[in-house]
């Protein structure tokens, strides 16, 4: 039986920064009801939470580097190759593993697009490349009007112009089902702003964006930053206000 306090704590209002610009963005009652359910009462799936992960990751250590090498993504668009073939041409017997086995080719394959549409559209970051990149460690939630929202930003950006220090961070966004639309892209770029003064007093709009790799688009939190956090915490009160009421299917 859970205790009093572990009650509390899933009723406790909390969103990922993606799904919060994903509510943000729709006017339909059903959708913004269905995804407080899924941040409510959230599925475990591991395909669903590290579908893009091998892609993910040789991109993020693309900007681990000062010269921005592209040695890793180039590396992982191999290796993924390699398997691919190798899993098509050793299919399983037993009719229960073929779906698994089906799935996982398919996991690869998006990894693989997405690799392959990073290099492609490589030039959409000349103007970050000279930048010094580190991996972030400014991790956790901030919490706006009750609701705790996750934005764990990608990459940390640092650099210096007119004898000024500034930071950024880099959220990659990895979806074909849920395209990035401009509305929520300022919405997640907003918030890791947002995030990020938290951490660094050099923080700076123009250098914090969203980058949504599948649809080679950026999303920068510049220009209309205060209008739209002022929404944001407006949504969240309503937000706070429906979560009691959100029960599981």
């Amino acid at each position: 039986m859970e205790s009093s306090a572990e009650i509390e704590k899933v009723r406790s209002p909390r969103m990922s920064v993606n799904k919060l610009a994903d509510y943000l963005s729709t006017s339909s009652v059903t959708k913004r009801r269905s995804i407080l359910r899924d941040q409510k009462f959230p599925k475990d799936s591991e395909f669903k939470s590290t579908w893009y992960d091998e892609a993910k990751r040789p991109i993020k250590k693309c900007f681990a580097t000062t010269s921005f090498k592209l040695d890793t993504a180039s590396k992982m668009i191999n290796k993924l190759q390699k398997e691919i073939a190798e899993m098509n041409a050793n299919y399983p017997e037993v009719g229960s593993e073929i779906q698994k086995h089906k799935v996982k080719i398919q996991k690869k394959e998006s990894c693989l697009e997405a690799l392959e549409l990073f290099l492609e559209n490589i030039n959409l970051l000349d103007r970050y490349k000279l930048n010094d990149f580190s991996p972030s460690t400014y991790n956790g939630s901030i919490e706006i009007k009750g609701v705790k929202i996750s934005v764990e930003p990608d990459v940390i950006i640092r650099g210096e112009y007119r004898s000024k220090k500034y930071c950024g961070a880099v959220k990659l966004y990895f979806s074909k089902l849920n395209k990035l639309t401009a509305d929520m892209g300022k919405t997640i770029s907003s918030m890791v702003y947002e995030h990020l003064k938290l951490f660094d007093d050099n923080a700076d709009s123009k250098h914090c964006f969203v980058y949504d790799v599948i649809n080679s688009t950026i999303y920068s939190a510049s220009g209309s930053y205060s209008k739209r956090i002022k929404e944001i915490e407006m949504t969240c009160e309503d937000i706070q206000a429906l979560w009691p009421a959100i029960q599981p299917k």
